[in-house]
């Protein structure tokens, strides 16, 4: 009876620890991009960041009112 798999044991090892380890980094990094999401400060930081640079692109295109 041929034991290929012991025979190759040495060569088997570590392409099982490689595909081991990818497997659960890409499990890690998926949960890891399920939880984050963008804050609710830095969320209203952004608009308020965005309101501003339109209030001046009014200003500075002559209309000078404030955008509503």
């Amino acid at each position: 009876m041929d034991y290929w798999f012991l025979d190759n044991l040495d060569k088997l090892v570590p392409i099982i620890i490689a595909l081991l380890y990818f497997i659960g980094a890409s499990k890690a990094k998926g949960k890891g991009e399920e939880q984050e999401g963008p804050s609710p400060d830095a969320s209203e930081r952004a608009r308020k960041i965005q309101e501003e640079i339109r209030r001046k692109i009014l200003e500075r295109q002559g209309k000078g009112g404030t955008p509503s």
